[in-house]
């Protein structure tokens, strides 16, 4: 987040893809981290990791178990899928 605006990220599609993005312009368009930009899409990975467990753990101390599990195994999902 950068000055209450993500920064980088992952961004699911419908069909269960996604964009890696690296950043969004002034109009809020995304950025693509794509092969030009490995560092920025290792970081995108690393933000959505951690981003999942950061709800997890949110909804954990709010005793709401279920949801914490759902973005438990999520952060597990984005960091155990990522492609090569």
């Amino acid at each position: 987040m950068k000055a209450g605006r993500p920064a980088s990220g992952l961004l699911f599609d419908v069909d269960k893809s996604y964009w890696t993005a690296r950043g969004f312009d002034a109009k809020g368009h995304v950025l693509i981290a794509d092969g030009n930009y490995l560092k920025e899409q290792d970081q995108a990975w690393a933000d959505a990791v951690r981003a999942a467990r950061s709800v997890g753990d949110r909804f954990a101390k709010a005793g709401n178990a279920g949801s914490a599990a759902y973005y438990r195994r999520f952060a597990s999902e984005i960091e155990n899928g990522r492609p090569e």
